[in-house]
């Protein structure tokens, strides 16, 4: 139910930029969008956390390998699959401007339809049994605050959340926004789909090989260095800070 209503609101944040094309009018949906995409993001990512362990538990059970292996195997393959999902949509959208002409609004309105569709979807998915009402939305949004509670490990990973956090902030809303339309003179920003889908393909490529390596390092290492990849994020710009002279 958390995951279904949190889509919805993904459909009405994705709804803002569809809106905000047709009117030419940015600022208030933008913010509006965001507000919901973030509380729609908050009930969806808690509800996958819940339903992945109960799909780990269940590959574990069936499989007969460790709990770690099942893991990390089907961590890798959820995330190669989303961000390789994420990754065509976002090269679409630069194809569809740049080789097309296909308006903006044309490709808000498209993949908001896409939205729709994959939400009303949802409601194939296999129902696992819930277990001390895990299938209420309260027990879902509330989760993560006990699993800190109850596992002194967990307020370690607070700074890795961080990092990655501030560091695809920084990459959708400065690079993105500021630094590309400069430094590709794309006023158009038609570019920003094919940069967001490097980014995506090589994380996609990265989730396979990585949960390769976790299962033989573990995850701590590989945890360090998706940190330090993180902070590099800001290397070119303390390298050159006058990215008015950028190019590709």
């Amino acid at each position: 139910t958390a995951a279904t209503v949190g889509m919805w609101l993904f459909c009405f944040y994705v709804g803002c930029f569809w809106g905000a094309a047709v009117l030419h009018s940015t600022e208030f949906l933008a913010y509006t969008g965001a507000a919901i995409g973030g509380v729609g993001a908050g009930l969806c990512w808690t509800a996958q956390g819940v339903y992945f362990t109960q799909a780990s538990e269940a590959y574990f059970g069936e499989c007969q390998i460790s709990r770690s292996d099942a893991t990390s195997k089907l961590a890798s393959v959820f995330a190669f699959s989303i961000l390789i999902s994420e990754t065509s949509f976002d090269a679409l959208s630069t194809l569809c401007v740049e080789v097309f002409g296909v308006h903006w609004v044309v490709i808000f309105a498209t993949y908001l339809i896409l939205a729709v569709l994959a939400t009303i979807a949802m409601t194939i998915l296999i129902e696992y049994p819930a277990e001390h009402d895990e299938s209420s939305v309260s027990y879902q949004i509330t989760s993560a605050f006990r699993l800190l509670i109850a596992d002194s490990r967990m307020k370690y990973l607070i700074f890795f959340n961080m990092a990655y956090g501030l560091a695809g902030a920084f990459l959708n809303s400065f690079v993105s926004g500021e630094v590309l339309p400069v430094a590709l003179n794309n006023p158009n920003s038609s570019f920003v789909g094919l940069l967001v889908a490097i980014h995506g393909i090589v994380a996609a490529l990265g989730s396979l090989v990585f949960g390769r390596l976790a299962a033989r390092t573990g995850k701590i290492p590989i945890l360090v260095v998706g940190s330090l990849a993180f902070a590099a994020v800001a290397l070119p710009f303390l390298v050159f800070p006058n990215y008015q002279h950028w190019s590709w």
